[in-house]
């Protein structure tokens, strides 16, 4: 005879990688998950547990699948925050401006608004980076590098 605890499944590693899936929201956790269950159930189940009991492979391929995502997006976001911070910091230089190198990170934390560039979503570094391109930042970067001259930033 087996009990409740024994049937119970701990799916934080799941949980740990879903957070990490691109686009995910805490506030529609239950329909991310739902989704990533059904499909790799092929539509029979949106139950973890009901997924790792009918087919342990199909849960293990799935948890390998959100690994592989997970990745793409850290990459994808890293190289968003290098090519944010390269074009800020050659903006400044040529602006005449004197910019080192934690100043342009600065300045990319607050165009994104975030403490941290490492914290910044992805969405946020592709609009201010589409505004570099499209040179629509010019104004907005030199009042931010006259407050970093002043040491206000």
């Amino acid at each position: 005879m087996t009990t409740k605890s024994q049937n119970k499944v701990s799916h934080g590693t799941f949980w740990g990688r879903l957070k990490k899936t691109a686009n995910y929201n805490d506030a529609y956790k239950e329909n991310i998950k739902a989704a990533w269950v059904r499909k790799y159930s092929d539509e029979k189940t949106q139950s973890l547990n009901e997924l790792y009991y009918m087919s342990r492979s199909d849960y293990f391929s799935m948890l390998d699948a959100m690994k592989k995502e997970a990745k793409t997006t850290v990459d994808r976001n890293d190289a968003q925050r290098k090519k944010l911070f390269s074009l800020i910091y050659h903006f400044c230089k040529y602006a005449g401006y004197k910019c080192d190198k934690e100043q342009a990170k600065k300045i990319a934390c607050r165009a994104c608004g975030v403490q941290q560039l490492n914290n910044a979503p992805e969405h946020k570094l592709i609009a201010v980076i589409k505004a570099f391109e499209n040179n629509e930042a010019d104004a907005w970067v030199s009042s931010v590098l006259k407050k970093v001259a002043e040491g206000e930033v």
